[in-house]
């Protein structure tokens, strides 16, 4: 996770957090037991900035970080080459997929997934934007939801949205906004534009501090990588948004096993008959 997170964030990082980065990049072997107060002395920043770059990364304890550190891989180890053959692109880009799912998994407490899940579970209905291909993740998530017999409405036109919005009830509803950098103005204009209507507001993005988690009530983090010198980081970073989209569905299913299971059964036999 430490290797893909540096790399993602690292443009928005303060000029101490990059110092703590570069130092552990290039420290990871020299690590075994040190303190965030070692740490601290060593660079000459303060602890609790220490403690605060532990946190951005996704690290609940300074610890589980210096762990991370120590056994994480190079980028230049897991870069696909020209050269590579098949065998190799399907094992680095494997490793890649982990990377981007491992993030989501350290990055998130769990408890923003429950509480994301118990709005949807009392929703009456569900809006799940997406813009440009985040739609493809908004849709996927609409239809994942409207197997559990969940009422849910995908969109991606920005007026169709709003128009959407406006019909749900805000003591009940819920609008979803998926975006995997979290800047783009259509994003945020539909989070701002719910939030004006007091109905509340679920994002999923990136894991880093951006516009559109200021304006959610809740916020899924996901890694966005903008490198885009080759398909492979924006690869991961949709492996690691549909691992997220996944990971709610189970935890709505969860809330309600007896009430789900019987919708989703339902929804495949229909699916089935109507193939037939």
């Amino acid at each position: 996770m430490f290797s893909a997170t540096v790399k993602s964030m690292y443009p928005k990082f303060s000029m101490a957090e990059k110092k703590i980065a570069d130092y552990l990049l290039v420290n990871r072997g020299e690590l075994a037991d040190m303190t965030s107060y070692e740490l601290a002395e060593r660079l000459g920043v303060g602890q609790s900035t220490v403690i605060r770059f532990s946190k951005k990364m996704g690290y609940r304890m300074f610890g589980e970080l210096i762990e991370d550190v120590q056994h994480a891989k190079g980028s230049v180890e897991s870069e696909i080459e020209p050269e590579d053959a098949p065998f190799e692109v399907l094992s680095k880009l494997g490793e890649q997929y982990h990377g981007f799912i491992d993030a989501v998994v350290k990055s998130n407490a769990g408890d923003n997934f429950d509480a994301a899940a118990r709005y949807i579970n009392r929703a009456s209905t569900v809006v799940c934007y997406g813009y440009l291909n985040s739609h493809i993740l908004a849709e996927y998530l609409g239809d994942s939801l409207v197997e559990l017999g969940v009422q849910a409405i995908s969109v991606d036109d920005f007026v169709q949205a709003k128009r959407r919005i406006l019909m749900l009830d805000p003591t009940r509803d819920v609008v979803i906004v998926i975006s995997k950098s979290g800047e783009k103005a259509e994003p945020v204009g539909i989070a701002e534009y719910a939030q004006s209507l007091h109905i509340p507001v679920i994002s999923i993005s990136d894991a880093a501090g951006n516009s559109l988690s200021k304006k959610s009530d809740i916020h899924l983090k996901i890694l966005e990588d903008d490198n885009r010198s080759t398909p492979a980081p924006a690869m991961g970073t949709f492996a690691g948004v549909l691992f997220a989209l996944d990971a709610l569905t189970m935890c709505i299913f969860q809330l309600d096993r007896k009430r789900y299971q019987k919708s989703y059964g339902e929804s495949l036999v229909a699916a089935f008959s109507a193939r037939r």
